[in-house]
């Protein structure tokens, strides 16, 4: 398990140890920069926020990618064959439909030979005083063509799973 915050790294081997997982590794470190070895599956919820600036956990640079990109780009070569990426992903973000000018996150997988396949979306509501309605204006601006859903007075948008297997 890696993740460049200590804190956030302290607090998910304390709940390992609580539910008795002993088959884990725990690391600080950035992605996979440094990690030796293929895997099977590789799970992440990177942080995935179109902003300016903003807390760690939160920030994935002016079109929310920066990590997401970076990962899609070094999964393949930490995966066994047969193996998958599990990512978490905001619909806004190119996922499988263009509302910008880059590449879906689908393509982007395809074009670093992962085959992608949403395997659940689920609606995620906007809260008043959080990260995404802070965040409008540079959502906006990365992905012009996105329209937030509304449900009553709550806004929403959707979170997707997105497995991609490697291809042999």
């Amino acid at each position: 398990a890696i993740d460049i915050n200590k804190k956030t790294l302290q607090w998910a081997k304390k709940n390992g140890d609580l539910n008795a997982i002993e088959n884990i590794k725990w690391k600080c470190g950035d992605l996979l920069n440094g990690v030796r070895g293929k895997f099977d599956l590789i799970i992440t919820n990177p942080p995935q926020m179109p902003m300016i600036s903003g807390p760690q956990h939160d920030w994935g640079g002016k079109n929310g990618r920066i990590f997401i990109d970076r990962i899609i780009h070094s999964a393949p070569a930490h995966l066994n064959p047969n193996g998958k990426l599990i990512m978490l992903l905001f619909d806004f973000l190119n996922v499988v439909s263009p509302y910008g000018d880059i590449e879906t996150i689908v393509e982007t997988c395809r074009n670093n030979n992962l085959i992608a396949k949403v395997i659940s979306k689920k609606i995620r509501y906007i809260n008043p005083d959080g990260k995404t309605i802070k965040s409008l204006p540079v959502i906006k601006n990365a992905y012009p063509r996105y329209k937030f859903k509304k449900k009553g007075d709550k806004l929403f948008h959707y979170v997707y799973v997105l497995s991609c297997a490697k291809r042999d």
